[in-house]
């Protein structure tokens, strides 16, 4: 189907682009100032057809897709990463979860209960906790919270869902997590909410350059 020929579209894009470069610019600052990189998709369809108002309602789906804001894509299967973390520490023999957290109290000098995800990063690479540090920072990603500071991690229920031996997670399908993600899946497609416009903008300047 020649309307979803992406290559094709941003051909045409560029040809048109050779002579609106400098309007493109003041769009998109005007569109973004804060300089995120990101537009909204109803933004993005306005910006295309500005630039070639004959581009089809597909192929600017087509487009909007291909740049579309990946970074919310991906999601954890909690349970699974707690079963495949607790698995690896069980497989290494590691136990020692009160003295990391006992270090963790010592961290916390108001007594709250609560730590940054980056001092407990630390806390556990310091005390040669053996998992990836991918697999530790998707865990404290989901790990609970306080209700006031979403920054500020429970941190004693974060190490207790890895102990194993006190608190065993239901078993998972495990296979050896070196290199392994499949803790971590994609979102089924959805409706593209938002453009990583800066990449498009790059692919059709130099498109526009080769057709100079």
């Amino acid at each position: 189907f020649p309307k979803s020929n992406i290559n094709a579209i941003l051909e045409k894009l560029a040809v048109r682009l050779g002579s609106n470069k400098e309007d493109v610019r003041a769009f998109f600052a005007k569109t973004d100032p804060a300089g995120s990189g990101y537009m909204s998709y109803e933004k993005f369809r306005e910006m295309a057809l500005s630039i070639e108002p004959t581009l089809t309602e597909h192929e600017i789906i087509t487009v909007a897709r291909q740049f579309s804001d990946r970074r919310s894509d991906i999601v954890l299967d909690v349970d699974k990463l707690t079963s495949i973390i607790q698995e690896e520490l069980r497989k290494k023999n590691f136990e020692g979860f009160g003295t990391l957290i006992s270090s963790l109290r010592h961290l916390d000098k108001d007594c709250t209960g609560f730590l940054s995800r980056d001092d407990i990063r630390r806390e556990f690479i310091a005390q040669h906790v053996p998992i990836s540090d991918d697999m530790l920072r998707a865990a404290l990603s989901v790990a609970k919270t306080s209700e006031n500071n979403n920054e500020a991690i429970l941190y004693e229920d974060f190490v207790n869902s890895f102990n194993w031996r006190d608190f065993p997670a239901p078993p998972a399908q495990y296979q050896s997590a070196v290199g392994d993600e499949e803790w971590c899946r994609s979102k089924p497609q959805s409706k593209i909410e938002q453009v990583h416009y800066q990449s498009l903008l790059q692919r059709l300047f130099s498109n526009a350059k080769d057709n100079i």
